[in-house]
């Protein structure tokens, strides 16, 4: 499944979901609005503008093509005492250009798909008892549906 193209199709039907940042690619990267994202200058200018009120943000990287939860991680970013923007990497700061080094130009490969690049999204803070279920992880609900001959809704969950 392509996560980018995905979460572009969501927000344009007007669902709700992780903010979405874009693509980090060193080809074919690209913001949420449009704009190039393939140099570490263009992704930190990125991050100058999603800092711009605020001192810290996390962000979630997850393979372009993937499922299961495999290859997802968070990353901090935060305004260094220089006022450049840095990754917190097991509390150590790490230049953008460093960060973006260490990516794996392919991630993850799932049902023989290559990966092309990061699906970069804003973490999303889930409701408190929700978190009680395990507040390790974001909690979700999938719910599979179909459309019948008749024309009406049916969960694919129902027995």
């Amino acid at each position: 499944m392509d996560k980018y193209s995905t979460q572009l199709f969501i927000n344009k039907i007007g669902i709700d979901g992780p903010q979405l940042i874009g693509l980090w690619h060193p080809v074919n990267g690209v913001t949420n609005d449009g704009r190039p994202m393939t140099t570490a200058q263009q992704f930190a200018a990125e991050l100058q503008a999603l800092l711009k009120h605020t001192n810290q943000i996390d962000l979630f990287f997850k393979p372009r093509s993937g499922g299961r939860g495999q290859g997802i991680f968070c990353v901090t970013f935060i305004k260094s005492p220089t006022g450049e923007v840095a990754a917190l990497i097991d509390d150590n700061l790490q230049s953008v250009e460093v960060f973006l080094k260490n990516l794996p130009e392919t991630p993850h490969s799932y049902l023989g798909e290559t990966n092309d690049g990061w699906v970069i999204q804003g973490k999303v803070n889930q409701h408190p008892e929700l978190a009680r279920l395990n507040p390790s992880s974001l909690n979700t609900i999938r719910l599979n549906t179909y459309v019948t001959p008749q024309k009406r809704i049916a969960s694919m969950n129902n027995r």
